[in-house]
């Protein structure tokens, strides 16, 4: 089963474009999963902190 998903537009500088992009390729995902993957260790990181 594939979690449910939402769909939202996104309006970056085009420096963090840029970067996400090659860091996409980089890793071989689309942008969208690199954004999803980049903002799901920001949330891991932050629960970590709140852990403290």
């Amino acid at each position: 089963m594939v979690d449910a998903q939402l769909q939202v537009k996104l309006r970056l500088p085009p420096e963090i474009k840029k970067w996400a992009s090659a860091r996409a390729a980089r890793n071989f995902r689309s942008l969208t999963s690199e954004i999803t993957h980049t903002l799901k260790l920001a949330m891991e990181r932050d629960c970590v902190e709140e852990a403290k």
